[in-house]
This record gives C-alpha cells, structure tokens and sequence, in this order.
C-alpha cells in the first residue's frame, strides 16, 4: 500500500502563516453566499468552518508530545449543506449523480459518505511534534501551492476517489473522523481505534438537540446522525455515547495519554498528549 510518511524525525512545533488564501480555480463550483463561522454557546462548539469560505484555506495542526509514533487515517465528506439545490444531487454546482462522484454519492446520498485517505505517520519525536497545514479546505497531496514546505496533506492513492471528487473535498471537504494506530519504539502496538472530530457528545435527535441545529441524515460508516448548524451551513458528526467520542484516553505503563481532536474559530486540531 501506498503511504504518505512524514519523515521530521525530530521537529519541534512549527507555526505558518494563518492569513487565509483563496484557492478558488476556474471550474463549474460555484461560492456561497456570506455566513458566519460556526461558534455556538448553546452547545460550546466553535470551528473555522463556514459556508462562506467554501474555496478557502483552514488551518490544521497536528500534533503530539510522546514517545510514539502515530499512524493515521482521515475520513473525510462534505462540510456544508448546499440549501441553494434541496432534493437534488446537485452540490454547490457539481452534479453528484453524473458518475464523477461515484464514492461521496453512494446509495445516491448526497451527505452522509466520507472517503478514507491513505496512513500518514507522525514521527516519534523525542522533543514533541507539531506541525500546521494550510494547503485548501482540506489538505490534499498534489493539490493547490504548497506554500510552505513544512505543510503537510493528505494522499487517497488507494481510496478509489476520482480527481472530481478529490476537487470538491479540496474545496468544501472536513474531517468527520480520525482513525489511529499508536506505536512504540519497537514498532509495538499500543492501542488503535477511531476519534471523532470534535463536536460535544449527547447533542443531537437522540438528546437534545437545539434550535440552531436540524437534522440532515447519517454517516455510512457507524450510522452517527449528521446535522447542519443553522448560521454557517456546517455538517457536523454527532456523538451519543454509544462508542468513540473526540477524546480517547490510553494508558502505556505507568503513563496516562489522550488523543484528541477539537477545533476553534481559527483552526482544526489533531492531537496526542499525556494527560
């Protein structure tokens, strides 16, 4: 299999330029209208996602303070809904149903499948690792300039995505949730699983679910109910309690960890630190 590795073996915490870039390219996608990024009192939910900036860079950082090295995987679907084609497969004017589409409209829905991307390892780094991506709406390897040569991105080589849908993930994609595998310096396995990408756990039709928030379907994957923040248009992955939330903790010897994923309005953030 193909893998995308990262090889900085000992690289502390790097920062790039946060300034957001449009990367919006000649093509039949067409850019939303003005709306706000999703931060929620009602729920403590903050992220840079917005329908506005469908097109646009957000920031990733990945990051961790072990002594292991993290291999992993991103499953990845479409951030917004496109209220402007209700009850159609058209999506911000891609035509889902035109057999370009083939893995993100499976069983002819138009939310609710991701697309796995292949293994990326971050380092054992005996000074803790950490490093900011700004390559697209979702960073994708051979896609838009790769301004800074510490960014890193995504490759799909084994997923099947045809170059259309890799695109539109470019442009309008967001990480639902993490698979990991966590390894010690004997190449070991310590633990392995899924992390979720963030949004608190018990909110949703099974819980309470808020005003500024309805229901649009389900993920493929494990069957989680998706549902659209009002103002922005962002999807996100529910968590009732029944398995994976955004923070999984682990223990190796004497030493407690937690991997974690989270966000605020400036950035979306992977990360594995001893708790």
């Amino acid at each position: 299999m193909k893998k995308t590795i990262l090889l900085l073996a000992s690289l502390l915490l790097i920062s790039c330029n946060t300034s957001e870039t449009d990367i919006l390219n000649e093509n039949n996608l067409e850019k939303a209208e003005n709306s706000s990024k999703t931060v929620d009192p009602n729920t403590g939910y903050e992220s840079p996602y917005d329908i506005s900036q469908f097109g646009r860079d957000i920031i990733y950082k990945f990051e961790h303070n072990t002594p292991f090295q993290i291999k992993i995987k991103a499953y990845v679907g479409l951030a917004y809904v496109d209220d402007s084609n209700p009850g159609t497969p058209y999506y911000m004017g891609a035509d889902l149903s035109n057999g370009q589409y083939p893995a993100l409209y499976n069983l002819s829905l138009k939310y609710g499948n991701t697309i796995a991307s292949d293994e990326l390892v971050l380092p054992i780094a005996s000074n803790g690792f950490g490093v900011d991506s700004t390559i697209g709406h979702f960073p994708i390897s051979g896609l838009g300039p790769n301004t800074f040569p510490q960014n890193i991105a995504f490759s799909f080589s084994t997923s099947g995505a045809t170059p259309e849908e890799l695109q539109l993930l470019y442009r309008a994609g967001k990480i639902y949730y993490m698979s990991y595998e966590i390894l010690d310096a004997a190449n070991n396995l310590v633990t392995s699983g899924f992390v979720n990408s963030g949004f608190p756990s018990g909110i949703g039709s099974f819980g309470t679910l808020p005003p500024n928030w309805s229901h649009v379907g389900y993920d493929t994957n494990f069957n989680r109910e998706l549902i659209v923040a009002s103002n922005s248009k962002e999807i996100v992955v529910t968590d009732d309690l029944t398995s994976f939330g955004s923070v999984v903790p682990f223990t190796q010897g004497i030493n407690n960890y937690e991997i974690r994923m989270f966000s605020d309005p400036n950035v979306f953030v992977f990360r594995v630190y001893p708790n």
